[in-house]
């Protein structure tokens, strides 16, 4: 017994030299499973402070991950919500399932390959650089705001933003009363690109909105027609001197093609570059200049608003 005590000790310090070395890493995928990851923007993961995160291949994405010994676990994937080809949004997807299976590591002895495995899934990434412990978080963040409000911390009666930062390292979730410029609305749950502002944690610092990278209604949804807007105009039937939005009806999974839509929809905004999904109602009205009816369509909610990346 006492022979294996020296033994034990160094499988020991051999833990806790691997997991220094994995705190504060970044990696990109090179491998998952036998298939070689092609050439392009591959998805990289970043471990520090507990919190991990990075490109998935599509969207960045972070959650938090627990390290013991060679175990490694990762929780629950926080993402934006952009869409992508197919086949970004297809290792996307193999990627971030291979992560959630996960369930031990091994690091090369040059520091320069890490292997995960666990569940039948497998992941090798190559080391891509270093993201130092223990600095500030970078000036711009991207955060997830869940679709209610919540008591603010010691001031019960006051009510805040519940919030979760996704770059990795970062605050994780945290409250705050507002973020300078963006309106929330309760229902949707949305991901923000914010500029942090004269502090370096939640309490010190000011958040100002860049941009809404997505939004999603999570409440009831009205009834009526259901349509999905395209990311992009296009010319309108007989003319090329005047564009259509794109739209196509959406009943459960069934989708019509698309076809230009030359009215307008009153409520409705349209942002190029984004996707949309809206519940809209219609109806008929005079109108004398083509001496027959024409519809009116007004929107009743936005169901979804996300990036288009092409």
């Amino acid at each position: 017994m006492r022979a294996l005590v020296p033994l034990l000790l160094a499988f020991s310090a051999l833990a806790m030299a691997q997991t220094d070395r994995l705190e504060g890493s970044t990696w990109e995928l090179r491998r998952i499973g036998p298939r070689e990851v092609g050439a392009g923007d591959k998805p990289t993961l970043q471990l520090a402070g507990g919190r991990f995160g990075g490109f998935a291949g599509c969207n960045r994405y972070g959650g938090s991950y627990r390290l013991e010994g060679g175990r490694l676990a990762f929780g629950p994937v926080t993402s934006t919500k952009m869409a992508c080809a197919p086949e970004r949004m297809e290792l996307e997807r193999a990627f971030t399932e291979s992560l959630a299976r996960v369930q031990r590591y091994y690091l090369a002895p040059d520091g320069q390959t890490l292997v995960l495995w666990g569940g039948g899934a497998s992941l090798r990434f190559a080391r891509a650089g270093e993201a130092r412990a223990g600095t500030s978080p970078p000036p711009g963040k991207v955060l997830s705001v869940e679709p209610e409000a919540q008591p603010c911390p010691g001031e019960a009666q006051r009510r805040c933003l519940a919030l979760e930062d996704l770059t990795p390292g970062g605050w994780g979730r945290f409250a705050l009363p507002e973020i300078a410029g963006f309106a929330f609305e309760p229902g949707y749950r949305y991901t923000l690109q914010v500029a942090v502002e004269g502090g370096s944690t939640p309490q010190t610092a000011r958040l100002r909105l860049l941009e809404v990278v997505s939004q999603k209604w999570l409440g009831p949804v009205p009834e009526g027609i259901v349509l999905e807007i395209a990311p992009t105009l296009e010319n309108c039937p007989g003319t090329a001197s005047r564009k259509c939005l794109m739209i196509r009806d959406v009943r459960g999974e069934a989708k019509s093609p698309w076809r230009p839509f030359s009215g307008t929809i009153e409520g409705f905004k349209f942002e190029e570059g984004y996707l949309y999904r809206i519940v809209v109602s219609f109806e008929r009205q005079p109108d004398p200049r083509a001496g027959a009816t024409s519809l009116r369509y007004r929107m009743l909610r936005l169901l979804e608003k996300m990036p288009v990346v092409r």
